[in-house]
């Protein structure tokens, strides 16, 4: 066993109020030796007399501190003066380790932790005003000292926190007033889209009926020309044929007949003038 585990295991005996071991964590700067045994004491203690209490050594500072007193709140109000003196020398102890790992610990919230643990069990917070009051009336320059530069701190963190307050409405406020900007752009894109729809709907519809029209008029067309085609048939097949071969057998008989072959010309002149006419008529 080395000297420092046997100074741990006789301490309680040797320095029972733990005055000597705090005195010597507040004497100056002690060489790391000397440091890293009084971490190892302060440890060594807290494990011994906080049985049951769990400290995680990653929170923040003023939460371990807020554990550790919370945990020896009953021997900080013990009757027993060496107890009560143990445990105020262990929660300084305990406070300069954690301080001197955290050196950017908040003040103020560690002091709010310590109200109570620090108190009666049976004292009213809603007398602290009051009674600090009594203690400002009745307060050295000292104390008066070390009172203002807690209130100033404290109001220092109270600014700090409306000013974070103040900065997050402001951003709260233009992020809502985006919000609703982006929300009228898109209800002006769904109605944009809407219409667009619709139009696209009735533009479906317009070919739709173009594409019938084209159709019916194919239809319409190819109709009309086999009736023009059959007409034609007819005409030069059943009246233009017959009335030519007329005209043609005129001129081969001896004298030819000349009255013949006039009359079935006219007649087939006018077989085609009239068919002339209705394909004008049919055009219209």
């Amino acid at each position: 066993m080395t000297d420092s585990e046997e100074a741990l295991r006789h301490l309680g005996a040797r320095d029972p109020d733990l005055r000597k071991t705090l005195a010597l964590a507040g004497a100056g700067n002690p060489p790391a030796p000397l440091r890293r045994w009084l971490a190892d004491a302060t440890r060594h203690l807290l494990a011994d007399r906080l049985k049951g209490v769990s400290i995680d050594p990653l929170s923040p500072a003023h939460e371990q501190i807020g554990r550790i007193a919370a945990g020896l709140a009953p021997a900080l109000r013990a009757k027993d003066r060496i107890a009560r003196a143990a445990a105020e020398s262990l929660l300084r102890l305990s406070i300069k380790l954690v301080t001197d790992a955290r050196p950017d610990f908040s003040a103020p919230e560690m002091l709010a932790l310590l109200f109570a643990p620090l108190r009666e069990a049976d004292a009213d917070s809603r007398l602290a005003l009051a009674e600090l009051r009594g203690r400002v009336q009745e307060a050295g320059v000292a104390q008066l000292r070390d009172m203002s530069l807690v209130q100033a701190a404290a109001l220092d963190q109270i600014l700090g926190a409306e000013r974070a307050r103040s900065e997050a409405q402001d951003r709260a406020n233009v992020l809502d007033t985006a919000l609703a900007v982006e929300r009228d752009r898109v209800r002006e894109l769904r109605e944009k889209l809407a219409t667009a729809e619709a139009h696209a709907e009735a533009l479906k519809a317009d070919v739709a009926r173009l594409n019938q029209a084209v159709a019916d008029h194919r239809q319409i067309g190819a109709h009309g020309t086999a009736e023009l085609l059959a007409r034609m048939r007819a005409l030069l097949a059943g009246r233009i044929d017959p009335l030519l071969a007329d005209a043609a057998d005129a001129l081969e008989i001896e004298p030819p007949i000349l009255e013949v072959v006039r009359d079935r010309i006219e007649s087939g002149r006018g077989v085609i003038k009239g068919e002339l006419r209705w394909l004008d008529e049919s055009s219209d």
